[in-house]
């Protein structure tokens, strides 16, 4: 389970390194700092999956996620964050 501290650290290094994180790496980040106006629900729908599915992708207890669920997903996360500023 990636705690926000430890994507913190993740991302600061990233900086450091100039490497792009994953796919998956901003996803998860995208999810863990979004604002609680969007819900587990809100998300599970847009992506065709579960609030159990994505909760458990957000504690990293999914061992190998479908990679068009997190792109939609992470489409999705930022049009919302885009649209809450």
């Amino acid at each position: 389970m990636v705690s926000q501290v430890q994507s913190s650290i993740l991302t600061q290094r990233y900086r450091k390194m100039k490497i792009k994180p994953t796919l998956m790496e901003e996803t998860k980040k995208l999810l863990l700092t979004r604002s609680i106006t969007i819900t587990t629900e809100m998300i599970a729908k847009e992506v065709g999956k579960t609030r159990q599915w994505v909760n458990k992708f957000g504690a990293g207890l999914i061992a190998d996620p479908s990679v068009n669920a997190i792109e939609k997903m992470n489409i999705y996360l930022k049009s919302v964050l885009n649209n809450d500023r």
